[in-house]
Order: structure tokens, then sequence, then C-alpha cells
């Protein structure tokens, strides 16, 4: 774009792959004697490159002064990333597995775990994965990092029987542009266990109880049947006999 206040067509624009000029309604020219700023839209990754303002002045020297400056399109991740791979339950002593994976960005995103706010040690963590996928132009990436650690009484915090598990993405170019996603493990204490094992010893007493208490009740209820069925047997042999009697 050429802005000139002394020719009769002040500003003429020129067509360059990737930069679009704001239309209407809004203004996409605020040039002046002093300054000249214009506004784009529609921005690909074909919009990034150096842009460059030159100042020249009148004949016959025709002075030229001019700044040029970098400007890079990126493509911010929208959603948080995403904790897959856990458990239902753990214990003491049990591996935990998970998994983070980043929504789609370029630059791709960065990502770190932390438990219960501390960040977790390199050895805890694998190598990291990358997915790429094509879209307007852009190369996006999706990352995925995997987390591995034995569960063990050290790593508790403030509350005995919880640890937070966070996975944070970021833009290294952006550092406001951060994601981030949380999960809770719970670990049964000593007293929950026992409790557990109270309640299944009892439920399981209970139904053994029931079940004996059923069976002995069978069983009375089949010697009194047999007791019947004897009594009469003999009341009938009795008849018989009194009947040939007499």
């Amino acid at each position: 774009m050429i802005y000139a206040p002394n020719m009769e067509e002040q500003i003429m624009t020129f067509p360059v792959n990737g930069v679009h000029l704001t239309r209407e309604p809004y203004d996409p020219y605020d040039c002046g004697r002093t300054k000249c700023r214009v506004t784009l839209d529609n921005l690909s990754v074909r919009s990034s490159g150096a842009y460059k303002c030159e100042v020249s002045g009148d004949a016959p020297a025709f002075p030229i002064v001019y700044e040029s400056s970098n400007m890079t399109v990126i493509a911010l991740p929208r959603q948080d990333p995403v904790i897959s791979g856990l458990g239902y339950r753990y214990e003491i002593g049990d591996f935990v597995v998970a998994n983070c994976t980043s929504d789609i960005s370029f630059p791709p995103a960065l990502i770190n775990w932390y438990i219960n706010d501390m960040k977790v040690p390199g050895e805890w963590v694998q190598t990291q994965r990358e997915h790429i996928t094509e879209a307007d132009g852009f190369r996006l990436y999706s990352r995925s990092l995997e987390l591995k650690f034995r569960l063990h009484k050290g790593i508790f915090g403030e509350n005995n029987s919880r640890v937070k598990l966070k996975c944070v993405s970021h833009i290294r170019e952006v550092p406001k542009a951060i994601k981030e996603s949380v999960a809770t493990i719970h670990v049964p204490s000593m007293d929950e266990l026992t409790n557990q094992k109270l309640i299944t010893w009892r439920s399981s007493g209970s139904s053994t109880f029931q079940s004996s208490s059923h069976h002995i009740v069978s069983i009375f209820l089949s010697i009194m049947a047999t007791l019947f069925s004897s009594s009469r047997c003999e009341f009938i042999s009795t008849l018989t006999v009194n009947r040939f009697n007499l």
C-alpha cells in the first residue's frame, strides 16, 4: 500500500497473497501526514512474513527512512488437554500410568505434568509423541506425553488419601496461551481399608448365617415330614389290622 497525501489518489493498494485489508464497515486505513496504520483480517499462514514501513521525502533529495518487523501467524489450542488411561482405584505400591494429549496448534504446545502442583521429575515421563494435521495451510500439531510412577506415602500432600494430577499445555511464543486439565486419584487409607474389610466380613457373615438358618429350617421340615409320614403309615397299618380283626 502507498499513501501519498499530495497526489490525487492518496492511497493505492496492490494484491499480496495472504494479506487482506479490513473492509467495510471498518476503515482499514488510518493515514495522515505523521502516521499511517492499516488493519488486516482473514489471517492465514501466508500472512506471516516481514512487514516494512517506508517514508520518503520530496524532490530533489528524496530522503528515505524505513522500519521493518516480522509477524508470525499462529493457531492457538482451543480445548484443554485430555487426561486418559487412569484406573478407577489405586493402593500404595501400585503403578500409575496416565496420558496427556494437547489440542492441535501451531506451533506445537509444550506439555508438563504436575503432582500436587509440583512438577514431576524427568524420569517419570516417557518420550513425547506427536501427530500432525494439515488445515488452512497450517501444519497443526497435537502432542501426547505419558506419565508413569509408583504410588508411595511420600507422594501425598496435606490430603493423605488423594493425589492431584495436573497436565498443562502452553505455547512458548505466547505465555498467556495456557490450557490445563486436572484429575484426582483416591487412595484408601488403612482405616478405610479396615472398615471396608469389616463391612465385607459382616456382609459375608450375615449371608452365611442366613444360609445356615435356611439350611436348619429345611432339615427341620424334612424331619417333621418324615415323622409325619411314619406316623401316618403306622396309623394306616393299625386301621388295617383292626379291620381284619373285625
